[in-house]
């Protein structure tokens, strides 16, 4: 959910895209996605500044150590293929 605020070169290049051929078709989505991303963002923002610690550490701390493997490995591949799209 937290991709949604990604703007970067691509995500700009898209909006004025869809802007331009679909006008205001689409501003409904911003009532569905701001709410929820909001929120997350200040849910970990407050889970590190109540726990001193990052993310990874917390979810570490709660769930088993596969699953923070996975996690981190997921979020590594997505930053990848978002640097990899900026790129191209």
């Amino acid at each position: 959910m937290t991709g949604a605020a990604d703007n970067d070169p691509s995500g700009i290049a898209t909006y004025s895209q869809a802007g331009s051929q679909l006008r205001f078709a689409l501003v409904w989505t911003l009532l569905i996605t701001t709410p929820p991303m909001i929120g997350f963002q200040m849910l970990s923002a407050r889970i590190g500044w109540v726990t001193g610690e990052g993310f990874a550490v917390n979810i570490n701390k709660m769930f088993p150590c596969w699953l923070t493997t996975t996690l981190m490995g997921l979020l590594v591949a997505a930053k990848t293929f978002n640097i990899a799209v900026d790129i191209r």
